[in-house]
């Protein structure tokens, strides 16, 4: 099989980003089709907007486009990369074949957790790459979505239910305790990570606030957020599940040892 497709989403007027996405891909050995981003200023009249922040609204329709050029070419999954990335070198082999990717699960996060103190929930390994960093089931939320693959039928679930969700793209696709689509999807997680976030201070930031008028207007209702937090609840009163970090390995060598480590 040939290299999966690797989109990275730029916004036209962030051609430093691009640059420096470029020479990582390059370094790499990898070929990246650029997915133009959609502005933040050219959204007058969105009714997403109503919910929840224009940054938010803008992240997520340009991720909408990744998705959708993954359905246009027909390939069985895709990487889908923001700008402001560090790419390691695990990351070839898990474009170059699908073999290691465990069945029934649409999304597999590669990026670290953006604070080095962040704990989120994850089930016990169902498998692992081929150097051998554990994949574990997301059970509460990791949210940030800068790296991650999605085969086709998940781009599809997504496309067909998503744009009437007005929800930030993170949350949409990794907290299962706001999300529906998030169960159905049902995201694992690389530990350690193959990608991880560059600082803010290096390139800021586009998005802006999620909120309007203060508000997550986005957010399901109480009782809603509690019926989708029962497979947590459940795994956690079993002892299925652990509160653990995510941390940025980039590879591949003496990938094995700390997969086993953070896994």
């Amino acid at each position: 099989m040939a290299q999966l497709p690797v989109y990275v989403i730029n916004l036209d007027r962030r051609p430093d980003r691009w640059a420096a996405m470029s020479a990582q891909m390059g370094r790499l050995g990898i070929e990246a089709v650029r997915i133009p981003a959609i502005d933040r200023d050219s959204l007058a009249g969105d009714p997403a907007l109503l919910r929840m922040g224009a940054g938010h609204v803008a992240c997520a329709r340009s991720h909408y486009r990744a998705m959708q050029a993954l359905v246009d070419c027909g390939a069985p999954a895709a990487l889908v990369l923001e700008d402001d990335v560090e790419v390691g070198g695990e990351v070839p082999a898990l474009v170059a074949s699908l073999e290691w990717w465990p069945g029934e699960h649409g999304l597999v996060k590669l990026q670290s957790t953006i604070a080095p103190d962040r704990r989120i929930w994850l089930g016990p390994a169902v498998g692992a790459t081929p150097s051998g960093r554990s994949l574990r089931p997301i059970l509460g939320s990791h949210l940030g979505a800068y790296g991650y693959l999605i085969d086709h039928d998940a781009a599809l679930e997504a496309l067909e239910t998503a744009p009437a969700t007005p929800m930030p793209i993170d949350h949409l696709l990794f907290n299962l305790g706001n999300s529906r689509l998030a169960h159905s999807l049902a995201p694992l997680q690389m530990t350690p990570g193959a990608i991880r976030h560059l600082p803010y201070g290096m390139f800021g930031s586009d998005t802006g606030e999620h909120r309007v008028e203060g508000r997550k207007l986005w957010k399901p209702g109480y009782a809603t957020r509690l019926s989708l937090k029962k497979t947590w609840m459940w795994a956690a009163a079993r002892g299925r599940c652990e509160r653990t970090g995510v941390g940025y390995c980039p590879g591949p060598k003496a990938n094995r040892t700390a997969g086993a480590a953070a896994g």
